[in-house]
């Protein structure tokens, strides 16, 4: 449990925003991984409350809750465990790119469950 609070913040930062870049998209043309409207540099929210964090933790487990299966796999095994769509693709009977499209899909769902809570 702490560690999906730590790593919810990450996770909640990259479904609000839109961006895939910080869970390993490719870099800027300039070589920079950060978000492209900041120069390369990675953007950074102020620190908030415990309160907050386990509240946004909460939110996150309930929209991951309510996504198929097979796209909280892919979320979990990339974002949590760190395995590359090489490594997750045959872990769940796919593709490297089957992976990668799979993830797209699961990262595009779980930002419209985030806006659009039940």
């Amino acid at each position: 449990m702490a560690e999906f609070s730590r790593d919810a913040g990450q996770w909640l930062a990259a479904a609000r925003a839109g961006s895939n870049d910080a869970f390993g998209q490719a870099p800027n043309p300039d070589g920079s991984t950060g978000h492209p409207s900041t120069g390369g540099a990675a953007e950074t929210s102020p620190p908030s409350s415990p309160t907050i964090e386990h509240e946004q933790a909460l939110a996150l487990r309930q929209a991951l809750a309510r996504l198929p299966a097979d796209y909280s796999r892919v979320l979990l095994l990339r974002l949590q465990e760190g395995k590359s769509f090489e490594e997750i693709g045959p872990l769940m009977n796919l593709s490297p790119d089957e992976a990668r499209t799979l993830w797209g899909r699961a990262m595009d769902r779980l930002r419209q469950e985030w806006k659009e809570p039940r």
